[in-house]
C-alpha cells in the first residue's frame, strides 16, 4: 500500500495516526490485501503494525486505528476454541458490535457517519440469511446458530437506525423458528451500555457476561491482542 495515501489524510486522521501511534510506541503502516470483503484487518509484527486493506479510505483508517487503540488500552479480544464456522460467525459478530458501540460515536465526532456502511453491510446479512431460510429445528440443536441471529438482531437495533433495516430486521424474525434467537438478542441488548467513555475493566465484563448469555464462554477465550500476535 502506498504512502501516498497518508500524504493526503485529513488532519483530523493524521492525528489520530501519529496518536495511536505514539500511544503503541511502533510505526503503523499500510499493506496490500485480496480479502474478499475488502474489510481492514490489522496485525502487530516486529516491524511495526501493519494494516492490511483492499480498498482504503480515510474512514476506513480512522476506524482501524481506533480499533488499534483499544488494543492498546486492554479492551480484549475474543479468540475462537472452536473450529464451527457459525461459531466463529457469531463471535466476531460479537466483537464488532461492541467495538463499535466504542468507536462510532468518536468517528461521528471525526466527521465520520458510519450509519451508511453500517446499514449496507446488515442488507447484505439480511439477504443471506433470507436465501439460506435455516430449518427452525436447527436453532435447538445447534446453539451458535441461535447466537449468531441474536448477534445479528442486537446489531440491527444497536447500530442500524434506519427504518428500512428495522423493517427487514422484524421480517426476519417474524418466522416462528427464530423466536428464540430474538429472545435472546432482547437479553443482550440492555447489557451492551457502551459508549466512547467505556472503560477496559466494563468492556470486559459486560463482555463476559454477553457470553455467558448466549452460552459461548466454553468456546472463546478472552486475550490481550498484543500477546496474542
Amino acid at each position: 500500500m502506498n504512502s501516498e495515501h497518508w500524504d493526503d489524510m485529513p488532519a483530523v486522521v493524521a492525528n489520530l495516526k501519529a496518536d495511536v501511534e505514539a500511544e503503541a510506541q511502533v510505526e503503523i503502516y499500510f499493506q496490500g490485501s485480496d480479502d474478499e470483503d475488502g474489510a481492514m484487518t490489522f496485525q502487530w509484527l516486529p516491524t511495526g503494525l501493519v494494516v492490511f486493506c483492499r480498498d482504503y479510505s480515510h474512514a476506513g483508517a480512522a476506524e482501524e486505528l481506533l480499533h488499534i487503540r483499544l488494543d492498546i488500552r486492554g479492551f480484549l479480544r475474543l479468540r475462537l476454541l472452536s473450529n464451527c464456522h457459525i461459531t466463529r460467525q457469531a463471535i466476531t459478530a460479537l466483537h464488532n458490535v461492541f467495538q463499535h458501540a466504542v468507536i462510532f460515536p468518536q468517528l461521528e465526532r471525526m466527521g465520520f457517519s458510519q450509519d451508511e456502511g453500517e446499514c449496507i453491510s446488515v442488507f447484505n446479512q439480511y439477504d443471506k440469511y433470507k436465501e439460506e431460510n435455516f430449518d427452525s429445528s436447527r436453532f435447538q440443536r445447534e446453539p451458535c446458530l441461535r447466537a449468531l441471529f441474536a448477534v445479528f438482531y442486537v446489531r440491527a437495533v444497536r447500530h442500524c437506525p434506519d427504518v428500512k433495516v428495522q423493517i427487514l430486521k422484524n421480517s426476519l424474525f417474524q418466522n416462528p423458528g427464530y423466536a428464540d434467537a430474538k429472545i435472546l438478542g432482547e437479553r443482550v441488548l440492555p447489557e451492551i451500555n457502551l459508549d466512547e467513555n467505556t472503560s477496559p475493566e466494563h468492556y470486559n465484563s459486560v463482555m463476559k457476561r454477553c457470553l455467558n448469555v448466549l452460552n459461548l464462554e466454553d468456546v472463546v477465550k478472552l486475550v490481550q491482542a498484543r500477546s496474542e500476535e
